[in-house]
């Protein structure tokens, strides 16, 4: 399944259209894709009592120093 996203900085300083292929869509559980330059990411949802882990695994760019890719991630 493909999708479309348009993705936004917090501050609105920039955004992107973030288009990739959904490969694994469990809801509640698990997400993976493919983005269209071949970067794949997975985020899976575990739920801990009244609270949910969510662990996200990604192929890194060759752009940005990997730090700032897991931060935009996980913020």
């Amino acid at each position: 399944m493909i999708g479309i996203l348009f993705v936004e900085a917090k501050d609105g300083g920039f955004g992107f259209d973030f288009e990739s292929n959904y490969k694994v869509v469990n809801e509640k559980s698990e997400l993976t894709y493919i983005r269209i330059d071949g970067r794949r990411a997975t985020i899976i949802f575990q739920q801990k009592g009244t609270e949910t882990k969510v662990t996200t695994t990604f192929d890194s760019e060759n752009e940005n120093l990997v730090e700032l890719q897991k931060a935009s991630y996980f913020e």
